[in-house]
């Protein structure tokens, strides 16, 4: 692992052949775990992955892929954080592995195009939403739920729902709070017997980021 003439993170695949089962990718451990990369174990043995900025983003994503009743492979690696995708994208390629991106808005968004020219068919960038444009910096997966549905899923856990949240977008309102994680793995592990009916809303934006993650368009080198 090198930075080249730009000062930019450059991993080598030093294999003499190609990667052939758990034994070479145990090799790397110690590096996903320098970088941040969670559940290293989930690109053992595959060829196309969606890099997400976090756990909950995958959780979230699988939860729905359950309620949604879509059928086909969705193979998830979470960062731990935005920070460290850049540091995920270039070990990615030197294992031959194709990737896409989702990333909430934010700088690193810029980061990502400027560094790996990834054009918009491989990196889905999950918007703030409209009532909140200008009012909110960033956005989170949570946004993608309706206000009523959020509040609803908030409701489920005996979460307190306080007057802040009617005037915050959802990802807002849970950042830095346990209930973040909290409603992520609780939907994930409930998502076939939980007793809401999400509305078309929700519905849609969820059905539209996992045709992104579904679709035959993957980025390599």
């Amino acid at each position: 692992m090198t930075t080249d003439e730009d000062r930019r993170l450059t991993v080598r695949n030093k294999f003499t052949q190609a990667t052939r089962g758990r034994g070479d990718y145990l090799a790397l451990q110690p590096i996903l775990d320098a970088i941040g990369l969670r559940y290293g174990n989930l690109i053992n043995i595959r060829d196309r992955v969606v890099i997400t900025e976090g756990i909950t983003d995958m959780l979230y994503l699988r939860a729905f892929k359950k309620l949604l009743h879509q059928d086909g492979r969705l193979d998830i690696a979470p960062a731990r954080g935005d920070s460290h995708i850049l540091s995920l994208i270039p070990l990615f390629i030197a294992q031959g592995i194709s990737l896409k991106v989702i990333v909430d808005t934010g700088p690193v968004t810029g980061a990502i195009r400027e560094d790996y020219y990834l054009g918009e068919e491989y990196l889905y960038e999950i918007p703030v939403p409209k009532e909140y444009e200008g009012k909110m910096e960033g956005s989170g997966i949570e946004d993608l739920f309706s206000k009523h549905d959020f509040k609803a899923l908030l409701e489920h856990i005996g979460m307190p729902v306080e007057k802040e949240f009617d005037h915050v977008s959802n990802s807002f309102y849970v950042r830095g709070k346990p209930a973040k994680s909290l409603l992520a793995h609780f939907l994930y592990e409930r998502a076939e017997t939980l007793d809401i009916e999400f509305d078309q809303h929700t519905r849609s934006n969820f059905a539209e980021v996992l045709h992104f993650c579904a679709n035959d368009e993957w980025w390599t080198i």
